[in-house]
């Protein structure tokens, strides 16, 4: 029988499905959880206080040749993981080397391509990690949350992602303050939006598009 889930500050349904050993589609896809769907439109964002539905488990007969080993692998095991290196002029951090690190343990290193970026797969369950960029005394840390982006219909999304792209809007609590609208009037002033402070559909969906999904 199908039983309601709670989601927690941190979980999405890839790291809901993957601690109950589930491919994430089936929960994100079946019908009970058609209007969170709508709601939140990515799998991988939630909000604390979610309703979700999770289904019945379904027992999955494969054939395969006797006195052989074989190597099954439950769909949903890792999750893409990507961050993009911006400088102070907005322009991408291309060519540098980089570590990442996930639950203390190094995932990957290399260096950032053409658009500053760095890629991997990571345990969709991961909740915390470094990502060290550069080397020597020019060598920065950046500390990571993955699944700890509320939906940026959220004010604490939209402080988030502010944040994360270089505009300080003090302590990600929730509330539009002072610095918070300093910060979205910087946002909208560098990306030509009526700079007002003021938190408007325009800039929630300017915002959007200039962080991605």
């Amino acid at each position: 029988m199908p039983t309601n889930y709670v989601a927690r500050q941190g979980e999405c349904i890839a790291s809901i499905a993957y601690e109950r050993g589930f491919d994430p589609e089936k929960i994100w896809n079946h019908p009970a959880n058609a209007k969170l769907k709508l709601v939140r439109q990515s799998p991988f964002i939630l909000f604390e206080g979610d309703q979700i539905v999770i289904p019945d488990r379904e027992v999955k007969e494969l054939s395969c040749a006797t006195d052989t080993c074989h190597t099954f692998v439950l769909k949903g095991s890792t999750v893409p993981f990507e961050v993009v290196i911006l400088d102070e002029y907005d322009q991408p951090v291309t060519n540098v080397h980089y570590l990442l690190e996930v639950e203390g343990k190094t995932i990957k290193q290399g260096r950032t391509d053409d658009q500053g970026c760095v890629k991997a797969n990571i345990r969709p369950n991961a909740t915390r990690g470094w990502l060290r960029v550069g080397e020597g005394k020019d060598r920065r840390e950046y500390p990571l949350q993955p699944g700890y982006l509320d939906p940026i219909t959220t004010d604490r999304g939209v402080q988030m992602r502010l944040c994360n792209l270089g505009f300080d809007c003090g302590p990600i609590d929730g509330i539009v303050g002072p610095r918070t609208q300093a910060a979205i009037a910087d946002f909208q002033s560098q990306y030509d939006l009526e700079v007002s402070g003021k938190l408007d559909d325009h800039t929630r969906e300017k915002l959007q598009t200039i962080y991605g999904s």
